[in-house]
């Protein structure tokens, strides 16, 4: 059976508030990580090796760490639901709710770079405020396609 363009528009405003509840969630799992977790300083610097082998070096450290590996996998999930967020706006073709779950992801991804320079780097000041102004931007994108799915 076929979507009619109102249930796919009631799909994209389900996926949107599980969106808008999953990154306040989010909020309280990061806040939790940025005030308890303390990196490890032989991990820190991870520019210098390249990002992906940054990445690397620290997924033993994450898996050790449940708190934080459920905020890494949080947000891995949030990107994974953002993109298919995007997808099901593309499909109805309503151009404001494009944009805004275009905005959505995008900020996410934002946000997710903040995570990784985060715990690559020692827990700096300016990796957290990049984690922040992303998942505040998201949040706002995201509730700003909730309005314009409104019926």
């Amino acid at each position: 059976m076929t979507a009619t363009p109102t249930s796919r528009m009631k799909q994209l405003r389900l996926m949107v508030m599980i969106m808008a509840g999953s990154l306040a969630i989010q909020f309280v799992a990061g806040i939790y990580t940025n005030l308890f977790v303390a990196i490890p300083l032989q991990r820190m610097h991870g520019h210098s090796q390249g990002l992906l082998s940054g990445i690397s070096t620290m997924l033993p450290m994450i898996a050790r760490r449940p708190d934080l590996l459920i905020h890494v996998v949080l947000g891995l999930l949030l990107a994974l639901f953002a993109i298919a967020t995007v997808i099901v706006a593309f499909n109805i073709g309503r151009s404001p709710a494009t944009l805004w779950a275009v905005a959505g992801l995008l900020f996410i991804l934002f946000a997710g770079y903040g995570g990784v320079t985060f715990l690559m780097d020692g827990q700096h000041n300016n990796d957290s405020f990049i984690m922040a102004v992303g998942w505040l931007a998201s949040f706002l994108a995201y509730i700003a396609l909730i309005w314009v799915t409104a019926p």
